[in-house]
């Protein structure tokens, strides 16, 4: 989940534009890791969008919703950009589109309209903080106030 973020622009002057969210399936061009060149279809097993639920797989996207800020509030999907290790196989990879769709493994809805269980969100700063004496100071930010702890004379 990417949610109620404030997200900058990445780019500069030096590097020029970024994306700030990118979604990518590295398996389907990479000759290495658990499922190296990855070709049996969808869902890749541990994709994004997918969970394990009582040794179930099933569908959980990724909910990316109420962010905000200068650079990209939406994930990117793009297919892997470095050297493609999968390219002599017959057949060659799938475009990681083939895998991730807006919609089904990643929407802009909120988590508690996709989910039917087990999303609940986080209390900021936790209730706990306060009552325990958290220490630290209050700073405002533009999400409202939170506790920093400062520690002074550690290296």
């Amino acid at each position: 989940m990417l949610l109620d973020n404030v997200i900058p622009d990445v780019g500069g002057s030096c590097l020029g534009s970024k994306v700030e969210f990118r979604i990518q399936l590295q398996a389907l061009n990479r000759n290495g890791g658990p499922f190296p060149c990855y070709s049996g279809g969808y869902p890749m097993p541990h994709q994004h969008g997918r969970n394990y639920i009582s040794s179930s797989e099933v569908l959980r996207p990724i909910c990316v919703n109420g962010n905000t800020g200068s650079g990209s509030v939406t994930a990117s999907i793009s297919d892997y950009y470095g050297d493609n290790q999968c390219s002599a196989l017959d057949p060659p990879p799938v475009p990681i589109s083939d895998y991730v769709i807006y919609g089904r493994d990643i929407t802009n809805a909120s988590p508690s309209t996709v989910w039917s269980e087990g999303y609940t969100k986080f209390t900021y700063p936790h209730p706990l903080r306060e009552a325990t004496g958290g220490g630290g100071s209050s700073v405002e930010g533009s999400k409202g106030s939170f506790n920093r702890i400062i520690r002074r004379g550690r290296r």
